[in-house]
């Protein structure tokens, strides 16, 4: 800021650390493990093709599926984790990581999620392959296998 309590830098936002009165501060969690972004694609996945609630779904209850299918797949997936590492000799949990405690998530943050960073990334690589031809002798593996960097 110059003398006059103006901002020097315009492209430099500059936030007040109090909060305005009657507004809710946001708060932000632990970013998303690649673990947590696929469990929230089966949970989305689930939601989404739950036979008895069908495409009806609207908005809050539709997150609350996604986070109720989560919940019981983060379950699932920590049981297998712990069940792996249990059982692994001490060689081989030197390569492996140590299971997670992961973290809770709201309806809100998951549906967001998914939404706007796993179904962009999703939509963007199904186009790649869409317009990529596989080489002559290849089979599927060694096609996505030159794609991971």
């Amino acid at each position: 800021m110059d003398k006059e309590g103006e901002n020097s830098h315009p492209e430099v936002e500059v936030v007040s650390e109090v909060a305005a009165a009657g507004e809710k501060e946001k708060q932000c969690g632990k970013g998303y493990s690649a673990i947590e972004d696929l469990l929230a694609c089966k949970a989305f996945i689930a939601a989404s093709e739950d036979p008895l609630k069908g495409t009806s779904q609207k908005g809050k209850a539709f997150k609350k599926t996604i986070r109720n299918a989560y919940k019981l797949i983060l379950a699932e997936q920590t049981k297998v984790d712990k069940q792996q590492w249990s059982t692994a000799s001490t060689s081989a949990r030197a390569l492996m990581v140590e299971p997670a405690i992961y973290d809770e998530r709201t309806p809100e943050s998951l549906y967001t999620r998914y939404k706007d960073q796993i179904a962009i990334r999703v939509s963007k690589f199904i186009g790649i392959e869409e317009v990529t031809q596989q080489d002559s002798g290849t089979d599927s593996e060694q096609f996505y296998q030159k794609w991971i960097f």
